[in-house]
């Protein structure tokens, strides 16, 4: 295929992998607890839903920018580690909310999952498809991905019932709004990602011609 070829040839360094998947690993924590505690502090949604856009152009844009199959899953890696850990010390250590410790290693763990289902999309879809197609579906997907390995955590992982979950709503009753939200932002997240990143491959090539 057209696009497992460009990512073979293509391949970044070790170096420019992890500061690329790192940075925006970092970014992703910034998003969900900056701008997912801006939403919750005004009782305006849930920080896995309202910040979409940003939530996936952070796990895309490192798949887009790198062409390299695990960008997207690495970009977890700050999510599984220290996001764990403070899931822990936050529902296990100080409220006890969820059913069992390894609760909070399976958060980070189904957040893996999403940026697999990211890596996966982007390189098997079709190699003649437009980019900007590539970028939406891929988002789309990954929203998807957000959207229901959400819900499996929050309906599995935690002691008392899910429906007693404040953030649960918005994947039960409220979920006419958050699906829709998740995949139409994820497309857009996905295809500014591939448009982001085509152009700083642009300007890094007249760079180097010049």
């Amino acid at each position: 295929m057209a696009v497992e070829a460009e990512m073979d040839t293509d391949r970044p360094s070790r170096l420019r992998f992890w500061l690329t998947t790192q940075t925006f690993g970092l970014l992703f924590f910034l998003v969900m607890g900056v701008l997912g505690m801006l939403v919750e502090a005004n009782d305006a949604g849930c920080m896995y839903v309202t910040p979409a856009f940003f939530i996936v152009l952070t796990i895309v844009y490192p798949a887009a920018r790198l062409r390299r199959f695990g960008a997207a899953t690495a970009v977890f890696l700050p999510y599984l580690t220290a996001g764990s850990y403070i899931e822990y010390q936050m529902q296990w250590v100080a409220e006890r909310q969820l059913a069992s410790p390894w609760g909070a290693l399976a958060w980070g763990l189904l957040g893996v999952l999403v940026g697999l289902v990211a890596d996966v999309t982007f390189r098997y879809l079709p190699a003649g498809l437009a980019a900007g197609w590539r970028g939406a579906i891929t988002g789309t997907l990954t929203g998807l991905a957000l959207f229901l390995t959400t819900t499996v955590a929050m309906t599995t992982l935690y002691a008392s019932p899910a429906s007693q979950q404040t953030h649960f709503i918005f994947f039960s009753s409220r979920a006419i709004f958050s699906l829709p939200w998740m995949l139409l932002n994820g497309a857009f997240g996905g295809y500014c990602a591939m448009a982001l990143a085509a152009g700083f491959g642009r300007r890094a090539r007249a760079a180097m011609a010049t």
